[in-house]
């Protein structure tokens, strides 16, 4: 039977032959999984393109190779393992997220991809997961959760706010990345955390402003102004990521110092016309 299957994908590289080679390798069906993931191994697109068509159509009982497959070393491998994922559908959706707390960190962060993918249709088993019996919601779960429906955030915040001081930078980026997808709701806990004295915190919700771009802006302007240099350094640090400030100089170069009036202006888009 191996030798057969293995034929069979050799198959998928001619076209003349891959559809005859995909309908027989699907009856086969997941017996042939092992030897489907491992051949994904290549830079040869048409080859590719016939195993995730196999892949799908033997569809929920090669999730959990799949699933495994987030893990290999091969990009190829990776790659074509979401792909397949987020083709097979809806069954997949919750082995995914019960992959998002899988030891090895590749499966994780793949899992999250490929969750991403499925948007909106991936939130009630993310709400699921986020309520477990004892505890908090595993912060990448939240963080996830949170950015594919920000709405999420008023129940969660105290989770996104630990994410954001993770040391676990997986974990971090997550939480800077729904934190930008919440938006306008999210800047008061962002405004109070660049001064907070975890540097951890500090730095993701600059990073989270910086994300963010104009939404936050107003926040970060009227920070300048606090009485903690730190809060001052951080709101600078964003503002000069999101634009280049401009010294807007309303005085003649004559007035004392303490009499000019200056403004500090931030481009925060371009907008054409």
């Amino acid at each position: 039977m191996s030798e057969n299957i293995n034929e069979l994908i050799a198959e998928l590289s001619d076209q003349m032959t891959q559809n005859d080679a995909v309908a027989s390798l699907s009856e086969i069906g997941a017996s042939a999984t092992p030897a489907l993931i491992a051949a994904l191994d290549t830079d040869d697109q048409v080859v590719q393109a016939g195993i995730v068509q196999v892949l799908t159509n033997i569809g929920t009982p090669a999730i959990p190779e799949l699933i495994e497959a987030l893990g290999s070393e091969s990009q190829y491998v990776q790659g074509n393992a979401i792909n397949t994922l987020s083709f097979i559908g809806e069954d997949s959706i919750q082995p995914l997220v019960s992959a998002l707390d899988h030891p090895n960190q590749r499966v994780s962060a793949n899992a999250e991809a490929a969750l991403r993918r499925y948007g909106l249709a991936a939130v009630p088993a993310l709400r699921t997961a986020s309520a477990p019996e004892s505890g908090e919601a595993p912060h990448h779960v939240a963080a996830l959760l949170v950015e594919l429906d920000p709405e999420s955030f008023t129940t969660l915040e105290s989770q996104i706010v630990n994410a954001l001081g993770s040391p676990d930078q997986s974990v971090a980026a997550a939480a800077v990345q729904a934190c930008a997808s919440v938006g306008e709701p999210v800047v008061p806990v962002l405004r109070k955390l660049i001064g907070n004295p975890d540097p951890y915190k500090q730095q993701n919700a600059t990073n989270a402003f910086i994300a963010m771009g104009a939404a936050g802006s107003s926040a970060l302007i009227d920070a300048i102004g606090d009485d903690s240099q730190l809060v001052q350094q951080n709101a600078v640090r964003a503002l000069s990521a999101i634009g280049e400030p401009v010294f807007a100089r309303y005085n003649s170069p004559f007035r004392p110092s303490f009499l000019r009036r200056n403004e500090i202006l931030i481009e925060i888009a371009d907008v054409q016309e």
